[in-house]
């Protein structure tokens, strides 16, 4: 499976600005989603974006991504395919292909494969309130 994301910066090239330490010009960017299962990114903040950053995570069976903080950022995660268990905070939350979840600021996290299939997810981070 081959699954391709167009991400466009702006309404229209004529009519908006670029965003900050986004270069002149630059309006959008194809990216490939590779079919390995392996962690991939897909924006790694400036100058490629304004601060969002976004990658890929595959997880086999009972794999886990760690507990971490988004700090002064926040998060979504795209659920693409599987089953994970999501500790938001101390909430065990159960999420499945299809679904996404907003992690808010400051909050710890952690990821794991409770299925019997590879789960594979894009998570989104963002700076928070600018």
């Amino acid at each position: 499976m081959k699954l391709s994301l167009l991400l466009v910066l702006g309404v229209a090239a004529a009519a908006c600005a670029p965003a900050r330490g986004v270069p002149q010009g630059l309006r959008h960017q194809r990216i490939v989603i590779t079919a390995e299962p392996v962690t991939q990114m897909l924006l790694t903040g400036p100058p490629q974006t304004a601060g969002m950053r976004s990658g890929r995570v595959v997880l086999k069976p009972g794999q886990a991504m760690h507990r971490h903080s988004t700090k002064g950022n926040e998060e979504i995660l795209l659920f693409l395919q599987g089953r994970a268990r999501v500790v938001l905070g101390q909430q065990p939350l159960a999420l499945e292909a299809g679904q996404a979840l907003y992690v808010p600021p400051a909050t710890e996290h952690e990821v794991v494969n409770d299925g019997t299939e590879e789960l594979r997810y894009v998570f989104t981070v963002a700076p928070a309130g600018r």
